[in-house]
């Protein structure tokens, strides 16, 4: 039995290996080795929510309730000790992206990143954040322990922005992403797009790049709108597949003119514009996500909880789910198994689930499906 165990374990972990060396790819900040981020190693990413309290009450967040109990900060502090024994076992990197709800609500959160600064394993720590009360001593602190900072902004105006965010919190976030770049912290945009906030025009997205390169922004990460959560609400608003054809393909296009913001497209569905090399969904291989209470996840966007950081070790939950087992079994998703462009895609298992209540489904809003492109 313990030989078989230890068949299973070396097999999973030969099978991440093998698949972040084909793809080249860290995490969902940029393609390939993203541009504040330098790997030696394999790279493994956690998102790591460390509270669900929030100053906004945003109508897409994927939080129901808060009523969790948090892990404490002698919790956080095992878990991250034991995460990076993981590490140095596996002779990878780590990169840990802090985010909520809203990260910086936690008072002890320069202790988490001290924390996890402690251990060399870790190489980058991303801050996520809506932006709307960084105080200077806090940008201080960000800047000296090396963390990036990703910042939403969900609309192509004030108004939009702030309909889905709270009246006067587009200001406040594009003060606070000038305020981090003139402090030489690595800042990035977070985009998430439905009906309510796609661009309708060339021009319109122009204004939006060249807002963000005035703001010395590194980076602008779009990602669609996935209905969990409150966002269940706003399922009416997904895009059609030729809508996210036609988004992607403008979003290419305006990137050009503006070489200094760089355009995330390390993301699935991505791939099949022909015009980037796109990016395979990461679950079950480098990729987890933590939630406050210590629940694992596949990732955030795909809500079935593999186990609980209190009281399993992460080699538990990672080698021992079934859930995470089948999902490396990408040539049984339906659909997307048979596509050409599955190492460089493999569709949203997390859009699949929303909308179909089973992750292996098609990706629906794949636009090559309307072509019937997928298998050719």
């Amino acid at each position: 039995m313990k030989r078989n165990k230890q068949k299973k374990e070396t097999t999973s972990l030969a099978t991440c290996e093998k698949v972040i060396q084909e793809n080249s790819r860290t995490n969902s900040l940029g393609s390939k080795t993203p541009r504040h981020e330098k790997h030696a190693k394999p790279n493994f990413r956690f998102q790591w929510h460390i509270t669900d309290r929030c100053n906004l009450a945003c109508k897409h967040c994927y939080i129901e309730d808060n009523n969790s109990v948090e892990l404490s900060t002698e919790e956080i502090t095992q878990v991250i000790d034991h995460l990076a024994e993981v590490l140095e076992r596996w002779n990878y990197s780590g990169s840990v992206s802090l985010t909520g709800g809203e990260a910086l609500m936690r008072r002890d959160f320069e202790k988490i990143v001290k924390a996890i600064r402690k251990h060399e394993q870790f190489k980058n720590i991303l801050v996520m954040t809506n932006g709307v009360q960084i105080s200077g001593e806090t940008i201080e602190f960000l800047r000296d322990n090396d963390c990036a900072v990703q910042v939403s902004i969900d609309g192509f105006t004030k108004q939009q922005h702030d309909e889905i965010r709270g009246e006067g919190n587009f200001d406040k976030a594009i003060a606070t992403l000038g305020k981090l770049s003139e402090s030489g912290i690595y800042t990035a945009v977070h985009y998430v797009v439905h009906r309510l906030n796609c661009p309708t025009s060339i021009d319109q997205l122009k204004g939006f790049f060249s807002l963000f390169g005035q703001a010395a922004v590194k980076q602008v990460v779009f990602s669609l709108l996935i209905p969990i959560g409150k966002g269940r609400e706003m399922r009416r608003l997904l895009l059609s597949p030729n809508e996210v054809r036609t988004l992607f393909n403008q979003l290419i296009e305006v990137s050009r003119d503006f070489p200094t913001v760089h355009l995330d497209t390390n993301r699935p569905l991505w791939a099949a514009t022909e015009a980037c090399s796109g990016g395979a969904c990461p679950v079950g291989f480098w990729y987890c996500t933590i939630l406050p209470n210590g629940d694992v996840l596949p990732c955030r966007r795909l809500p079935i909880v593999l186990g609980n950081l209190r009281n399993q070790s992460f080699y538990e939950i990672w080698y021992k789910s079934d859930i995470l087992w089948r999902l490396r079994e990408h040539r049984k998703i339906e659909v997307c198994g048979q596509c050409k462009l599955l190492d460089q895609c493999g569709g949203c298992r997390g859009m699949a689930y929303a909308v179909y209540g089973d992750y292996m489904a098609r990706d629906p809003e794949c636009f090559l499906l309307s072509d019937g492109q997928e298998s050719s």
